[in-house]
């Protein structure tokens, strides 16, 4: 971020500043940081002003820093000094809610599954697939399970796009959107959150999406379907692969490493 982009923050964002300052008088490195943070805020925002964002907009401002390669903890730490500004101009009467609750960044490396190294999953993302539907299936779901932070029960819980309310079948709970470079799933205890995808992965899912679209007898709503078009199980990919003599697409070596996942 550069200095003239600091220098040029909205008058909310410095008055802000100015109070955590004065009032709650936090240590002036302590401000720096919420200043280069409100400034990657007021550029991603343009013209717009910060008082009329909402979640959506704040959710795509999140994947486009997280798809140019900001990490998951300086996100985290972004969204914490984004959400407490919001909490500020609540106060002041300024906003009726604040947009920024809700929204989490992908999770830390160190939290991912335990048996698979960050290095043997970037060896499994980059691994060459032969160009079946299936291999493209195990590669999309490798970079959408890292990319987002996903446990296997929400990977394979996902939709395509999300699906209203049909007759006897509920409305989608988990569904992929890759405009907004966003996946919405409903996790443990019944708690929907919305996380990015990455580029990579966005990649991934769209060749993903064109060969499953030729698949005969594929699940009308569920992303990821198995070899006979239904929607994979969660305790099939805790499951050793049936071809385990054969050479494996990046997937079959996800199935048994990434399953502590499910345990935690």
């Amino acid at each position: 971020m550069s200095a003239a982009t600091e220098a040029a923050l909205p008058p909310a964002a410095a008055e802000y500043l100015e109070h955590i300052a004065s009032q709650r008088r936090l240590s002036a490195l302590t401000v720096d940081a919420y200043r280069r943070d409100l400034a990657k805020l007021a550029e991603l925002a343009g013209a717009t002003p910060l008082e009329r964002l909402a979640g959506a907009d704040l959710r795509r401002f999140v994947a486009k820093l997280h798809g140019a390669g900001l990490g998951a903890a300086s996100l985290a730490r972004t969204l914490s000094a984004w959400r407490s500004f919001y909490r500020w101009l609540g106060g002041q009467g300024t906003v009726d809610a604040n947009p920024a609750v809700g929204i989490r960044a992908p999770k830390r490396a160190r939290r991912l599954p335990k048996a698979l190294a960050p290095d043997q999953a970037v060896q499994l993302a980059a691994h060459e697939t032969d160009g079946s539907a299936l291999a493209l299936r195990d590669r999309a779901m490798v970079e959408l399970l890292y990319s987002s932070g996903l446990r296997l029960a929400e990977l394979v819980s996902v939709d395509w796009r999300h699906f209203p309310a049909e007759g006897r079948r509920p409305a989608s709970t988990s569904w992929i959107d890759l405009e907004a470079s966003e996946v919405t799933v409903t996790g443990k205890g019944g708690k929907t959150r919305a996380v990015p995808v990455g580029a990579a992965a966005a990649q991934a899912l769209r060749a993903w999406l064109a060969a499953r679209a030729t698949l005969p007898r594929a699940d009308e709503r569920a992303l990821f379907v198995s070899a006979r078009g239904g929607r994979i199980p969660p305790h099939q990919l805790d499951q050793p692969h049936p071809r385990q003599a054969r050479p494996r697409a990046p997937g079959a070596d996800l199935r048994r490493p990434a399953a502590p996942r499910e345990k935690e």
